[in-house]
């Protein structure tokens, strides 16, 4: 997917401190890449899914132990082969306590809606604890709602329907939409419903990746102030749940488009972050971080 700069339309993420759960992930197949720190001897599980905008080969998957949204050395791995798949060992104690996080690269990870050439821009997704059978830029979204809101994945996960225009009995953010919208064992309303979900799932990782590219050119530019190594976590955060406010306007877009292209759409929606304001909101959502009970709520 090409990802194209987008007009500018600010905004200010809503930061809420709350008790958060956080417990772990299951799903597909792929090559394991690493198991992390795990005691010798110790019993462990592999942990398999698939990683989606469309099917992104190449990604870099893992549990995500110290919840800062980046696969670090240690950290049970692999890298995401053909469909999107991914499968590593984990011990189960790491695997009830970690999200999945998936690390799109530049110029390596192949996104199989466009097959012909790597994504260009970097971006990370990632899903609950419990939900890493499909990462997607839908789960990202859960994902970062629950670490502000308190809420279980499944309460997000019905809003967020809802906001889309869309049924939580018929439909789901932890489905593989890419192969639901051709299902045939599908209605033709509920396979209307899934490429509804892609959309909003490609317009989504655009808009992800543009934002990270101008953060990281103001970082460069010493325009802001910002540490992606170690802030990183509250910067997508920040971004994607700057998305979720725009929810209603994008499946608008998605579904009143006669010929879709998620460049035009981000490019319409415009969701960007503020540059002047991010430093200050990433100092919030920090604060919240640290005050956050870690706390079983699956």
């Amino acid at each position: 997917m090409e990802h194209q700069p987008l007009v500018k339309r600010t905004f200010i993420s809503a930061v809420v401190a709350a008790s958060i759960g956080l417990t772990a992930c299951g799903g597909g197949g792929g090559d394991s890449a690493g198991t992390g720190d795990i005691t010798p001897g110790a019993t462990t599980t592999t942990l398999s899914g698939i990683v989606a905008d469309g099917y992104l080969v190449n990604a870099t998957v893992c549990l995500d132990l110290d919840l800062n949204k980046t696969c670090d050395p240690g950290e049970p791995s692999a890298i995401s082969a053909s469909g999107g798949t991914y499968s590593f060992e984990a011990t189960q104690a790491q695997i009830d306590t970690s999200p999945v996080v998936a690390e799109i690269i530049a110029g390596t990870t192949v996104d199989e809606d466009e097959p012909t050439a790597p994504v260009t821009k970097k971006y990370t997704l990632s899903a609950p604890a419990g939900k890493g059978a499909f990462v997607s830029p839908l789960s990202t979204m859960v994902q970062a709602q629950m670490e502000t809101s308190g809420k279980t994945a499944e309460q997000i996960e019905n809003e967020i329907l809802v906001s889309m225009g869309q049924d939580p009995a018929v439909v789901s953010l932890f489905d593989d939409f890419v192969a639901q919208k051709e299902d045939a064992a599908n209605t033709p309303a509920t396979q209307a419903s899934y490429l509804t979900l892609h959309q909003v799932s490609q317009v989504t990782a655009v808009t992800i990746a543009n934002n990270i590219e101008m953060i990281q050119a103001a970082v460069s530019s010493g325009e802001i102030a910002l540490n992606l190594t170690t802030e990183l976590d509250s910067v997508i955060t920040i971004i994607v749940q700057g998305i979720i406010e725009e929810l209603a306007v994008i499946a608008t877009e998605v579904e009143n488009t006669t010929s879709f292209d998620a460049n035009a759409v981000a490019t319409t929606v415009g969701t960007t972050v503020d540059t002047a304001t991010i430093v200050d909101q990433v100092a919030v959502m920090e604060a919240v971080s640290n005050s956050v009970t870690t706390t079983d709520v699956e």
